[in-house]
């Protein structure tokens, strides 16, 4: 056993000039451009696994906005909003991470809004001069909706993630 592939991706049993090294692009600039067919299936892993992580933030978020669609808070701009804020519901904006043509995933980030209706009840502590308590704009169809687009996602995601896994497993393989 060689101990000489310094990636040991092939079971130390290649020198650093072994065939699974130089397939999965560990080489120089001039290794890559001497590669004619590469099936890319390291990236193809990552963006799978970077969509996956995306989907668990939207079914994150998605959860946070169902969970409290009924709380109430202090209407923003009166004493009780300082002691009992409305909840802020959780937006995700998807974003491809991609750059100069190399394929790079996508990237989830989050954001909350303090978009919320006035509901009446005189009888909450927090309640405003008015008897009116803030409630979070939370529409349950539309975070439905969401929950079930993030698994979808996820799902897809992880097929393509163990295609990939099955990929590279077969690339070492034949050229074990």
């Amino acid at each position: 056993m060689n101990s000489s592939c310094p990636a040991q991706i092939c079971g130390g049993h290649f020198s650093s000039n072994c065939a699974a090294w130089n397939y999965f692009g560990f080489k120089s600039q001039a290794h890559k451009r001497r590669r004619k067919r590469d099936l890319k299936v390291i990236p193809a892993l990552s963006i799978a696994l970077s969509g996956m992580q995306a989907a668990t933030t939207e079914l994150d978020a998605a959860a946070s906005n169902i969970a409290n669609s009924q709380t109430t808070g202090g209407v923003p701009g009166t004493s009780g909003a300082l002691t009992n804020p409305v909840y802020q519901p959780v937006t995700v904006t998807l974003s491809d991470e991609a750059k100069n043509g190399t394929p790079g995933g996508v990237k989830a980030t989050t954001s909350s809004s303090l978009d919320y209706t006035e509901t009446y009840d005189p009888t909450a502590p927090y309640a405003d001069s008015r008897g009116y308590v803030a409630t979070p704009a939370v529409d349950l169809s539309t975070q439905l909706v969401n929950v079930a687009y993030a698994r979808i996602q996820f799902e897809a995601n992880a097929k393509v993630a163990k295609v990939a896994s099955q990929m590279a497993k077969t690339a070492i393989d034949i050229l074990a």
